[in-house]
């Protein structure tokens, strides 16, 4: 059912996304966004089937490897049933193969390293190096996996197509780092002896690890195309932006995010509003510059309606956490062969900034999705908050609130340890 729903939106997809949107009337684009809605956000069922699959064996392999093993690392076996490679990996290693080229290329790489901007290396690259096979994969890179970044499932979040200046930064971060280029050392797991189990054990359990490990492999192409259509809708908005900028109905083609979509449609189907659209979109500028500052548990139970509870949070002052322990438990997800701890420095983020120094640090984060493997090959070690055991490291703490943006920090790979060193 998966390879015949990617069939259909490979076919749908690229018909949709073939539509040149500075053509497109206001009236146009809202059609366009209700066939991309109709076509394929309404046709998920399939994907949504393949994640309850994706629970439905892992957790039954967590299990089993429980009681018939006594491992916990039956996640770390589920990647190692199949043959073909996750898509989530492809944006990183792409990354890695262009660093490759630059660092071949003497006159490229020394574009890279010297005083010039961003833009002043993305000009000089289409200008002088027009038919390079480096100006040829940036570029396919950018048109492959340019709506492929953190936070992507925000329709505000500014795109790698959108700012490629933040692409070619962080290339650039990847040239002057002489290492980045080798062999990452693989990640390995004790061997587990299936030999103990009796024949129909190990025969069940095999097949439930490859069926764990292709419903991961069809759930990261699923994530994949559904970035895909966020971007493209995302493009939809910033055109229907950009004229009604043009109209004067808004101040510019990004404040169209500050709206919502029955805003938008009624302002496009000359629905008046009970309120200007721009004094609309200043208020809500102004509440988001509060809301900045205040997090919610990930899970609230409560009597009060929603309104309340935002009253009560902004009337709050920002609580005093107070002196925060040295040392967090956590999850092992990860790790290299023989390799039982390390230490480094800390780059700690709430969200994801193009411009932080990630060369060689431990990144400690609430929680990352795909877009963040871009910067992978820069980090030594990666903290999150969030996450299970199919996605990232299961930290139970407050770690970007425990290890501040400069600590050094040591990483314990047998025991699941992060300690702050003094």
């Amino acid at each position: 059912r998966m390879e015949r729903f990617n069939k259909y939106f490979e076919q749908v997809f690229s018909e949709l996304n073939t539509t040149d949107l500075n053509k497109l009337n206001l009236d146009e684009l809202k059609n366009l966004y209700e066939r991309a809605d109709d076509k394929l956000l309404a046709q998920w069922r399939v994907p949504i089937a393949n994640d309850f699959a994706v629970m439905v064996s892992a957790g039954l392999a967590d299990k089993l490897f429980k009681e018939w093993l006594a491992s916990n690392e039956a996640y770390s076996y589920m990647p190692t049933t199949v043959n073909k490679p996750l898509i989530s990996l492809d944006p990183g290693n792409k990354v890695v193969q262009i660093v490759n080229l630059i660092q071949q290329d003497r006159e490229i790489k020394r574009l890279f390293l010297d005083r010039h901007t961003e833009m002043e290396i993305l000009g000089c690259l289409h200008e002088n190096f027009s038919t390079h096979q480096i100006t040829h994969e940036i570029d396919t890179y950018l048109r492959d996996f340019g709506t492929r970044m953190p936070n992507e499932l925000k329709l505000e979040s500014e795109t790698l197509i959108e700012n490629p200046e933040n692409f070619i930064a962080l290339i650039r971060k990847m040239v002057e780092n002489k290492h980045v280029h080798e062999e990452p050392p693989k990640t390995r797991f004790k061997n587990i002896d299936f030999g103990t189990l009796g024949l129909t054990k190990r025969i069940f359990l095999r097949w439930l690890l490859r069926w764990a490990g292709n419903s991961i492999r069809r759930r990261e192409e699923a994530r994949f195309r559904r970035t895909l259509i966020f971007g493209f809708v995302r493009r939809i908005f910033l055109a229907i932006g950009q004229k009604m900028g043009q109209k004067k109905i808004i101040k510019s083609d990004r404040d169209i995010f500050y709206l919502t979509m029955e805003e938008i449609f009624n302002i496009i189907d000359d629905k008046k509003l009970k309120t200007d659209p721009a004094l609309i979109i200043e208020q809500r500028k102004r509440e988001l510059i509060k809301w900045q500052d205040i997090e919610f548990p990930r899970r609230i139970e409560t009597s009060k309606n929603i309104s309340e509870i935002e009253r009560q949070a902004l009337s709050q002052p920002v609580a005093n956490r107070g002196r925060f322990p040295d040392r967090l438990a956590g999850r092992v997800a990860s790790c290299p062969s023989g390799m039982q701890s390390f230490s480094g420095v800390a780059v700690t983020l709430k969200d994801f900034d193009p411009t932080a120094d990630f060369e060689g640090k431990i990144l400690v984060t609430r929680q990352t999705d795909p877009g963040w493997t871009i910067v992978f090959p820069l980090l030594r070690g990666v903290v999150v908050e969030r996450g299970g055991m199919l996605s990232h490291a299961a930290i139970v703490a407050r770690a970007t609130e425990v290890i501040s943006n400069g600590t050094k920090i040591k990483l314990d790979l047998l025991n699941g340890l992060i300690q702050k060193i003094q």
